[in-house]
């Protein structure tokens, strides 16, 4: 795979398009020197990172993304505890070329960014409203359930369900989306882990599962096929599945009865809250 291609595939993923970000970066300034690239050690690469994050937000940097993405067919090689990318990903690639892959990976954080901010408004002006105001925020929060994009649909779930259980007594806890745990572990509940995936298949099923051998756990997703369900219904570490239609029609319906009894949007409003709270953290 070419290396505009593997950045296409991972643009989105922030933690890892990070480190890649810094490393990329390296090999531009040795080539702009004439200079060859030795790779930089992690701590090198934690510092740029830190200083970028001053200039574009927060981006997030961990030292296992780069032992993690050091293997054939990823993006790092790494000598003597410095890392590069990998010769067959950089071979043939312009400087003209690597800058432009450096401006896209930027480009695409700034539009991340200013997505987020947009997002962040909406909720805070459902957030505002009168509490009586139940129906209105009901449809700011089916809205962005409905979105496949699977930092908000895992996020808007969590909050669905964090205030559902709470409300029971139970509690529920989120791994960010940015520090991915890549255990299979999205949201945790004393001894249930549930697993979130806004792109289910079966293939992406089994991979997940296999992450954490024997580790049972529920499925959340926007909708499964028949096939993929199926599967996961017969397979002995999955409990349960949670699909989209279930956080709307059951955890929110029932949310939403209890506000109307009370007339006033006390779930909801907390929903909106937890959602505010989690888009900040990521």
């Amino acid at each position: 795979m070419k290396l505009n291609e593997l950045i296409a595939r991972r643009l989105n993923k922030f933690t890892v398009i990070a480190t890649v970000l810094e490393v990329l970066h390296g090999h531009i300034e040795a080539l702009q020197a004439k200079k060859p690239f030795d790779g930089l050690t992690a701590q090198e690469i934690e510092v740029q990172s830190n200083k970028r994050a001053k200039a574009l937000g927060m981006l997030w940097f961990f030292p296992s993304y780069l032992q993690r993405h050091t293997k054939s067919g990823d993006f790092f090689v790494e000598t003597n505890g410095r890392f590069r990318l990998r010769d067959e990903l950089v071979a043939g690639v312009t400087l003209d070329e690597l800058k432009s892959l450096r401006a896209s990976i930027i480009e695409n954080w700034e539009t991340h960014q200013g997505a987020k901010e947009v997002l962040l408004q909406e909720f805070a002006g459902a957030s505002a409203l009168p509490e009586e105001e139940i129906e209105k925020r009901r449809e700011i929060i089916e809205k962005h359930l409905a979105d496949r994009t699977s930092q908000i649909f895992e996020i808007m779930s969590f909050a669905i369900l964090h205030v559902y259980f709470r409300s029971l007594g139970f509690s529920l806890r989120r791994f960010s989306t940015t520090f991915a745990n890549d255990g299979g572990m999205d949201f945790i509940c004393g001894e249930g882990i549930y697993q979130v995936t806004a792109a289910p298949s079966r293939i992406k099923i089994e991979r997940d599962l296999a992450k954490l051998p024997g580790t049972k756990r529920v499925i959340v997703a926007p909708a499964l096929t028949d096939s993929t369900r199926g599967y996961a219904h017969t397979n002995e570490n999955v409990l349960e599945i949670v699909e989209g239609q279930d956080l709307s029609k059951h955890f929110l319906t029932w949310l939403l009865q209890k506000d109307q009894t009370r007339n006033s949007a006390h779930h909801l409003q907390r929903v909106l809250e937890v959602a505010i709270s989690e888009l900040k953290r990521d």
